[in-house]
């Protein structure tokens, strides 16, 4: 007890000290936006589970950009497409970067494209994932797509229960065969269990509490984790170790395929062909690309579930659907030009309730 009260009385000082000199600013203005309390800021007005809305609430008093203060962090809200693609089309050098947090280094995810700074391993990742990615390339996946769709609705129509257990299966099976050229059989199949379970330890841990505590105190991320306030590194020796299989064991599978011949067309084998890059640079790019994917398109496929509202549209479509493909027959991608309505059906659901609405 001695000993903790000294410590704590240590620690008081040093958070007091770091957010008295963090409160230093610049002279020029910052825009409008909520004041918010002393030291929390706004953190106290912000849904926690959709920050969106209270953003867009926000732009309706404040305008398009919005600065808010939120435990010791100021941040920068821009609510019109117009004012975003004048930002960061128009001054990317400035404005073209990702928020970067300690918590990515400890969990061992900071060298995922999604989470580089803007710079040259940034600009390698993107010209490694445009070599499969570039519009006239993709259209070469749809019957990959097909087949895991109508597998999708096999699974569905069997049992409709495990609506969403079927969704992982069906984005993370594409995600593997589209990256690894590995055909998945099925939820135990050890790539897609491997990943799948890296994507599920991530947002188990990764946290918005906890990254909010490392922009309070950043200092916690050099203590043990048995220090009060430092237990969000517990599991972070595990996540790294999960990180590194992710990274490693498939790409080396594809590697040893394509020696044999034996590997079907694939990023890795478009990588391996033309990319011209380190091998850890090429692991690191397309092993983002899995846990990026995958949480985006299940996303996807959960607004669809939910869409039900104006399920009269559905209805009106149908007829539309047969006349177009015949009845019972499921439509194709060949078939999306002559399905203009499905298609705004479809866009809507995303304008409605997009998968990623904070576009970080």
């Amino acid at each position: 007890m001695a000993f903790f009260l000294p410590l704590s009385a240590i620690c008081t000082a040093v958070v007091g000290l770091w957010a008295v000199a963090t409160r230093a600013r610049s002279k020029l203005p910052y825009p409008p936006g909520p004041k918010g309390l002393p030291f929390i800021g706004s953190v106290l007005d912000i849904d926690s589970q959709r920050p969106h809305l209270t953003y867009t609430q926000w732009a309706k008093t404040y305008g398009d950009i919005v600065y808010t203060r939120t435990l010791g962090r100021d941040i920068i809200i821009v609510n019109s497409e117009k004012t975003a693609r004048m930002l960061a089309d128009g001054r990317s050098e400035i404005y073209s970067d990702r928020y970067r947090s300690p918590i990515f280094r400890i969990y061992g995810i900071d060298r995922m494209t999604a989470l580089l700074e803007y710079g040259n391993e940034w600009k390698i990742h993107r010209k490694l994932l445009h070599l499969s990615l570039r519009n006239n390339v993709v259209d070469k996946y749809n019957d990959l797509y097909l087949n895991y769709a109508r597998q999708l609705f096999q699974n569905i129509l069997r049992d409709s229960s495990k609506l969403f257990e079927h969704i992982d299966l069906y984005t993370g099976s594409v995600l593997v065969e589209l990256i690894y050229g590995q055909r998945v059989q099925g939820k135990n199949d050890p790539t897609f269990a491997m990943a799948n379970g890296l994507v599920y330890m991530i947002n188990k841990e990764m946290t918005a509490d906890k990254i909010g505590l490392l922009n309070v105190m950043p200092f916690l991320q050099y203590l043990p984790s048995w220090f009060p306030g430092a237990g969000f590194k517990r599991n972070s020796g595990r996540c790294r170790k999960m990180v590194s299989d992710v990274v490693e064991v498939p790409f080396t599978m594809a590697k040893t395929e394509i020696e044999h011949g034996a590997l079907s067309h694939c990023m890795i084998s478009d990588i391996l062909k033309d990319g011209g890059v380190e091998e850890s640079l090429a692991k690191a790019a397309v092993s983002g690309l899995y846990l990026a994917g995958g949480e985006t398109a299940s996303a996807r496929f959960c607004r669809l579930n939910h869409f039900d509202r104006p399920i009269d549209c559905f209805r009106v479509e149908n007829p539309s659907v047969n006349a177009v493909v015949g009845r019972g027959t499921l439509p194709t991608i060949a078939d999306r030009p002559r399905l203009p309505y499905l298609q705004a059906v479809l866009y809507e659901i995303l304008r409605w309730n997009p998968p990623g609405p904070l576009g970080l």
